[in-house]
């Protein structure tokens, strides 16, 4: 069983390490997690939509988000 789905993440604001790696998520919204350092998002089938909000992203340290090869 995978995750197709993350909502209210707004609701954890202090959240530093969020890892969804290989789910099925089409899109995420981390826009109000300002305090993410670590955003580990590979092996899911995004949206180009989301892929390109994800590279607007640049308080998070280490984000990783393409499929692996």
């Amino acid at each position: 069983m995978s995750i197709s789905r993350v909502t209210h993440l707004s609701a954890f604001p202090l959240l530093t390490f969020l890892n969804l790696y290989g789910n099925q998520l089409t899109e995420i919204d981390v826009s109000q997690n300002t305090a993410l350092t670590d955003l580990k998002l590979r092996g899911n089938p995004f949206s180009q939509e989301t892929i390109d909000h994800l590279k607007t992203i640049d308080w998070i340290d280490r984000l990783s988000y393409l499929q692996a090869r």
